[in-house]
């Protein structure tokens, strides 16, 4: 029975719970782990009984080894784990002992009834519950009753606070009634941090805002209250502040009580006299007193001060006292129109003398000689005031010419010392250096006088360029060439920089001698004067760029002589612009620190005269074309009708070329109607040698037409042709005969196509082989024809021979680079 035991339980091993060492019967009996050769219904011999005590004895030696390993290597562990248990019970024996203080303390009054009365509740169903369960239990509802006393003691003391502040607003509300307005003031400010109120708060806001929902109901009854005794206090205030300071308007008199008393008082008030300070004071502290000062300051500027500032010159200013029944005392100032109106002194002096006078007065009885006071009357007085001085005085006096500007420092050593007394009484801010509005104004003297000027230059150049006439440059009439010769003399100008003439507007010479001028003040002025000039000159310019464009709109779009002018106008402008530095560059740049530039001015206006130009070019262009399509290609030209249609669109092209030739030439500069009067002839000549050129059959009729389009073509150029060769006054005093010569010996260079067609014409009269003989000699490719394009004239005008097969073969293969 023995040996099954023990079989049994090392089998029953490996069924342990997990984590747990495990042993194998076979392992320990010598078996292979397979389990192999151990008959498990066989039981154990005594010879294995032995041999597996011993082993299991030898294994258990072999765990008390490795446990005995672990505890000394982790004997720290241990000896920490176990100072921390005894810690641990040491504080259990201390929270008994808590435990054991709070059952003390309620077993005395309360404590001991409301033990019971939980004990005997909850008898029936705590009955079985354990002692620290009991406990706890009774510490939570304690802490409940503990929260109850508290939450009541904070209600007593809530009512408490309600009541103090009700108490308050009723003794301000006594205060109020029996005169004590600085006291009442004082206890409604404290009271509005007391209630909750932002300091900011006017009264006129909603309470319902300004609470919140968990706030008791009655501070929102006690802020209602506060609201309507600020409202009561401001009337009173108010209405006694009209009672001490009368503005009587329609005698030109004001009034000011330093105290109220008898009949400046209502009956329904509890006091018998109310002071002046104690109002301000008052109104100061409930926050009404810059409305009261805004109003009245209003009031002031519109009469006394109004007065004075229309014609000081005319207003005597008065101060007298008035004593009244009651004997109180009442300072009256007075402002009337003087009889005898002579004063010897400047207006501005006169008018710094009254002011002075009546802000003394306001600083001494109104304000009481409180400086805060009247810092804040000044504040809602002085900019209007300054502003009325500055237009009506200060700037008047700027000067009209850098030579007046000494004479305005008189006026500016006036004004300051107008500031400085304005200052010692408050009415103004601490002066800086240069004073304040009207100081400033003066300091910077030489500014409004640049800037006065600017506004004047720039009103006269803008007035010139609106009312500019550019049509008036040449008579409309060509009979009355002596008037056309005078106004163009006084039109005629020098490009400085391209040694020639133009005609322009009598605007832009105007425009330059005013930017002169402008430049001219730039180098006897100030540094910051000569900046304004500077910007002034080139706003003149620049008027131009802007008006001028939009006035010629319609001019501009069609060939006309106003385009041509303004074309000149910007030319000459910008030559006239890009001198303006090296005239003035030494004396007006060193007070610019440099900058004195105008060069990019002179750009614009290049730039908008050869947009004008390739404009009015481009329309000439195409009437031109329109004109040579009426031609029809110059093809059948030995019809009639085809003929007689070529000869007049011929006649147009030269019409349209006479009408650009009169109207450019007389006022263009030279190089320019040269480039642009070429360029519209060689794309005529072009064209037509072009479309005759492209025919692919001529008989002999229509080359013989062709040549007499080309030789009337050419009867009609000799006056273009002159006027490319020589200028405006040359072509006046030349005989006409004599222009074919000039036109032979130089249009080669000046229209390349002329020459062209002129030897296209010859070649329409030539044999095959003399046209051939001109290809090789190279005088048909300096006229500009090409090889396609003689050998397409070949094909049209000679028929298919061999002789013709030969020609051509010889100018195809004779090329020239």
């Amino acid at each position: 029975g023995g040996v099954w035991w023990w079989r049994w339980n090392v089998l029953m091993m490996g069924g342990a719970p997990a984590g747990m060492a495990t042993m194998d019967l076979s392992e320990l009996l010598g078996f292979p782990a397979s389990g192999a050769g151990l008959d498990e219904s066989a039981p154990l011999s005594t010879t294995d009984l032995r041999a597996l005590m011993d082993r299991m004895h030898a294994r258990s030696e072999l765990i008390k080894d490795r446990v005995s390993k672990c505890i000394k290597l982790h004997y720290s562990d241990f000896e920490r784990t176990i100072v921390q248990v005894g810690v641990a019970i040491n504080r259990f024996e201390d929270i008994s002992k808590n435990v054991a203080g709070i059952l003390e303390l309620l077993d005395a009054g309360d404590g001991v009834k409301l033990v019971e009365k939980l004990s005997v509740a909850d008898k029936s169903e705590n009955r079985n519950l354990p002692f620290d369960v009991e406990l706890c239990q009774l510490v939570e509802e304690t802490r409940k009753v503990r929260f109850e006393v508290e939450d009541k003691r904070n209600a007593l003391l809530v009512v408490e606070c309600i009541g103090n502040l009700h108490k308050q607003l009723s003794d301000v509300e006594r205060d109020l009634s029996q005169g004590r307005f600085t006291d009442a003031a004082d206890a409604l400010w404290h009271l509005r941090r007391a209630l909750g109120l932002s300091v900011n708060f006017s009264g006129g806001e909603e309470i319902t805002e300004t609470s919140s929902p968990s706030e008791a109901r009655a501070f929102v009854f006690l802020r209602e209250a506060w609201v309507n005794c600020l409202n009561k206090m401001r009337s009173s205030l108010c209405e006694l502040l009209l009672s001490a300071v009368v503005l009587d308007k329609e005698n030109s008199k004001l009034y000011i009580s330093a105290c109220l008393s008898g009949e400046d008082l209502s009956c329904s008030r509890d006091y018998d006299d109310a002071s002046l300070k104690d109002i301000l004071t008052s109104m100061d502290k409930i926050g009404v007193l810059d409305p009261a000062f805004a109003k009245l300051a209003d009031g002031l500027l519109k009469t006394v001060i109004n007065s004075i500032v229309q014609d000081p010159s005319k207003i005597d200013i008065y101060e007298d006292s008035l004593s009244c029944q009651d004997k109180s005392e009442k300072v009256v100032l007075s402002w009337v129109l003087c009889c005898n109106s002579e004063q010897e002194a400047m207006d501005i002096t006169i008018l710094y003398e009254k002011l002075l006078k009546v802000i003394t007065y306001l600083h001494q009885h109104l304000c009481c000689c409180h400086d805060s006071w009247m810092m804040r009357l000044g504040q809602m007085m002085w900019p209007r005031l300054a502003e009325e001085i500055i237009a009506k005085y200060l700037s008047k006096a700027v000067p009209n010419g850098i030579s007046e500007v000494p004479k305005f420092q008189k006026l500016a050593v006036l004004t300051k010392e107008f500031e400085v007394a304005l200052s010692k009484v408050g009415f103004i801010r601490e002066l800086d250096l240069d004073g304040d509005k009207l100081g400033k104004y003066a300091a910077d003297v030489d500014i409004h006088f640049a800037s006065k000027k600017r506004k004047h230059i720039l009103s006269i150049a803008r007035r010139l360029l609106v009312q500019s006439d550019f049509g008036r440059i040449l008579l409309s009439s060509g009979s009355q060439t002596g008037r056309k010769k005078t106004i163009l003399d006084e039109n005629v100008v020098d490009l400085i920089f391209q040694q020639e003439t133009c005609a322009v507007s009598w605007t832009a010479k105007e425009l330059m001698r005013i930017v002169h001028e402008a430049l001219e003040d730039v180098c006897m002025s100030t540094s910051r004067m000569a900046w304004e000039f500077y910007h002034t000159a080139r706003d003149v310019l620049l008027l131009y760029h802007a008006i001028v464009p939009v006035k010629l709109d319609k001019e501009l779009n069609i060939l006309s002589q106003e385009a041509v002018i303004f074309h000149n106008d910007c030319l000459y402008l910008a030559n006239e612009i890009l001198g303006l530095s090296y005239q003035y560059r030494n004396a007006a740049a060193p007070k610019m620190d440099g900058v004195f530039v105008f060069v990019d001015l002179s750009l614009l206006f290049r730039q908008m005269a050869e947009e004008v130009l390739k404009q009015q070019i481009h329309m000439v262009e195409t009437d031109l074309c329109e004109a040579l399509d009426q031609s029809n290609g110059l093809r059948n030209t030995n019809r009639k009708q085809c003929y007689e249609n070529a000869s007049l669109a011929l006649e147009q092209v030269v019409f349209l070329l006479e009408k650009v030739r009169m109207l450019w030439h007389p006022l263009m500069p030279h190089s320019i109607y040269v480039k642009a009067m070429g360029f519209l002839m060689n794309m005529v000549f072009e064209r037509v040698a072009s479309d005759i050129l492209v025919l692919d059959d001529m008989d002999i009729e229509e080359t013989v037409q062709l040549r007499k389009l080309i030789f009337s073509l050419d009867e009609s150029m000799p006056l273009f042709l002159q006027s490319l060769v020589v200028g405006a006054n040359q072509q006046q005093e030349r005989a006409p005969e004599d222009s074919s010569t000039t036109s032979g010996n130089n249009m080669e260079n000046l229209v390349p196509a002329w020459c062209k067609l002129m030897r296209l014409a010859e070649l329409l009269d030539m044999p095959l082989m003399s046209i051939t003989q001109a290809w090789e000699s190279g005088n048909l490719a300096a006229c500009g024809f090409s090889s396609s394009e003689v050998q397409k004239l070949v094909k049209a005008v000679f028929s298919d021979t061999d002789i013709r097969k030969e020609s051509l073969n010889r100018i195809m293969t004779h090329k020239f680079s």
